[in-house]
């Protein structure tokens, strides 16, 4: 009310011919959780294309001369300009009327910047800073707001390049199979979820062996380059069971995790064997072979 100078009943009537003119837009903030009180409404302005002209059509009959914007009489009805705001508190300034303090060259209404910048008001004549970033100042990748084309073609995209940005050691942690693996998974595996849900069973599968066999100290190297090459090979003839003997094999996940777990205890069998003849060279017994259990 203070700032249009009239009373309270004036200025619901002035906002509801604005409404009914497709002049005004009033967003409604509804209540705050967080100050436990209702927020006052958001008004803001329509955006009007009108030529410097235009401004004196309204009610003017006869000719007049243009008067000066420090002496016109929408001084009243507009925010005192004596008021120094901060940036802090201020918004911005792209969209808010020029501070310039009126000098002594009269400047009419018609040339004015402040009219057809100004559609920031609301109730309590405080500035909404927030208005300008309430849709971008959150990213949202979900899938709700992509449709099923979109997602299909970041799906494809993002398990076609996989083996390039999973494997790269320069640029993170890269997943701890051969490129050659990954680029195996993703001719299998239609989306991200699958790929990330397959490498899962097989992390499962080392962790199942370690926990087994904690007594002998086992312990499953995923960067051993001989254990990477073996992964790669048993992936292939894991995929190569299901092609050709996909009615026996009921549960694809759980033959992918057995199958993961006898990997892992041939390749630490193998690991002790020759840790074993390492300490032992006298002894010709080597258990390089020997896969029918974890090495003693």
């Amino acid at each position: 009310m203070d700032l249009f100078n009239c009373s309270k009943g004036k200025l619901a009537n002035v906002k509801k011919e604005l409404e009914k003119a497709g002049l005004l837009y009033q967003k409604a903030m509804h209540f705050n959780p967080k100050t436990g009180k209702n927020e006052p409404n958001h008004l803001y302005l329509a955006e009007l294309d009108m030529q410097s002209t235009d401004v004196y059509l309204r009610g003017e009959y006869g000719p007049k001369e243009p008067e000066t914007l420090a002496t016109s009489e929408s001084l009243k009805n507009r925010p005192s300009q004596e008021t120094v705001k901060t940036l802090a508190t201020s918004e911005s300034l792209k969209n808010r009327p020029s501070r310039k303090t009126v000098n002594d060259n009269p400047q009419t209404l018609a040339a004015s910047e402040s009219l057809k910048n100004r559609h920031d008001l609301d109730y309590t004549n405080n500035l909404d800073t927030n208005r300008y970033d309430i849709d971008t100042q959150k990213l949202d990748f979900s899938t709700a707001n992509f449709s099923p084309a979109e997602i299909e073609a970041q799906n494809r995209d993002l398990v076609k390049h996989a083996d390039e940005f999973l494997t790269d050691e320069d640029n993170g942690l890269p997943v701890f199979l051969e490129p050659e693996a990954v680029q195996l998974l993703s001719f299998w595996c239609r989306t991200p979820q699958q790929m990330r849900r397959f490498i899962g069973i097989i992390l499962n599968a080392k962790y199942a062996v370690e926990k087994e066999h904690k007594d002998l100290g086992v312990w499953i190297l995923l960067d051993d380059p001989d254990l990477k090459k073996m992964m790669t090979k048993t992936l292939r003839r894991y995929f190569n069971a299901l092609r050709s003997d996909e009615k026996h094999i009921k549960n694809v996940e759980n033959y992918l995790y057995g199958t993961m777990q006898n990997l892992f205890g041939v390749w630490w069998n193998q690991q002790a064997a020759k840790d074993y003849a390492a300490k032992h060279p006298e002894e010709e017994k080597s258990a390089d072979n020997d896969n029918s259990g974890l090495y003693y």
